[in-house]
């Protein structure tokens, strides 16, 4: 037997079951046909389900031929859904919030919410709480920040292994196939990107944030509108920040901005200025404009669902992408609602289109 081909086999059979590409009670793909797949030969995949059963996560049943992902039993407290949203007083998250509410109330079931605030770990406490609750479903916004990907598919698969169905809002877990509800990011990115580039800002100044599926999509938007407008990406002129930090109130925020500053100096001249988010956009205005200045500057200002009315006092200028929210927590919700009336439902995944909207301030 090649030890090296078992290991791999059991892994991709553990991922599947993980990721939810084999449901539970699904049977599982005969020896012969992961004989086929794999080139390997029917005594490693033998020894690799014998091992898996013995583990617990594949089940002989009585009168059926073959093996099956093993079933969980549970019984989900039905009116009960555990939400956690990233940021519950973000102007984009509050509606996602009250969408979510609305649809859930209106099938009778009630929210439990957790105010994630970007902690991984606040999240991982609340989903254990959920699961020992046995809530009926979840609906999740994926927490930003280092291991983006490695984070969010660990709290998942606390969710996966109890069989509690789930929906991802505004953010998805790129390799993960799950249901989900976004937004178009790259979509709305690369037209406000274009929008600047039609009315002569050449040099967009760019402020990009930690890692998440929305921030690396609207980069990527970014990118290729200046590609499709024949511009090479000035990296002097692409900023990263480090978002975890500019929400501490003690010294290292203020180190961040300074460093933040230093880069705003050395990507020169910039005519317009675009942030991926509103934090990023706050932060943004603290940095370019110091002190507030007597007269409105030329400068436009251009960023992911704006909300601050400071902006208006400082350019005469500002162009949003609006996003659906609000229709995006009620799509979450009603998916929600349709895999827990019927949980063989296929793997759905929503985009919904977001809007640009120029507003210019006399």
């Amino acid at each position: 037997m090649d030890t090296l081909k078992y290991k791999r086999l059991k892994l991709v059979i553990k991922n599947n079951i993980r990721d939810g590409i084999w449901k539970s009670g699904e049977k599982v793909p005969s020896e012969r046909s992961l004989c086929e797949q794999f080139g390997i030969s029917k005594i490693t995949v033998k020894k690799a389900k014998d091992d898996l059963l013995i583990e617990g996560l594949l089940e002989n049943l009585p009168g059926r031929k073959g093996v099956f992902v093993k079933r969980a039993c549970r019984t989900p407290s039905k009116g009960l859904v555990g939400v956690a949203i990233d940021d519950v007083n973000d102007p984009h998250f509050a509606p996602i919030l009250k969408g979510i509410e609305d649809k859930l109330w209106e099938n009778k079931l009630h929210t439990i919410l957790c105010n994630a605030s970007h902690d991984v770990e606040k999240v991982e406490a609340y989903f254990r709480s959920l699961v020992q609750q046995q809530v009926a479903g979840v609906i999740f916004t994926p927490s930003r920040g280092p291991d983006y990907i490695e984070n969010n598919r660990r709290i998942l698969n606390m969710l996966t292994e109890h069989q509690i169905p789930y929906v991802l809002v505004d953010r998805y877990i790129q390799g993960l196939c799950s249901n989900a509800v976004v937004s178009n990011n790259h979509q709305g990115s690369q037209d406000l990107t274009t929008h600047l580039l039609e009315r002569g800002h050449k040099r967009i100044l760019l402020v990009t944030g930690e890692d998440c599926s929305s921030i690396a999509d609207r980069l990527q938007g970014y990118l290729q509108a200046l590609r499709n407008a024949g511009i090479s990406p000035d990296p002097c002129l692409i900023i990263q920040a480090q978002e975890l930090l500019l929400e501490e109130r003690n010294a290292r925020r203020q180190q961040e901005l300074e460093r933040l500053r230093a880069l705003v100096q050395q990507a020169g001249d910039f005519s317009a200025c675009y942030t991926l988010n509103s934090l990023l956009l706050k932060v943004a205005l603290q940095i370019i404009f110091p002190k507030e200045p007597s007269t409105k500057q030329p400068i436009a200002i251009a960023s992911y669902d704006y909300g601050l009315p400071e902006v208006i006092r400082l350019t005469n200028r500002v162009i949003v992408v609006k996003q659906p929210s609000y229709r995006m927590g009620w799509e979450a919700a009603r998916l929600l609602v349709e895999t827990l009336n019927n949980p063989d439902l296929p793997v759905m995944q929503i985009t919904l289109k977001s809007d640009i909207v120029e507003e210019v301030i006399e």
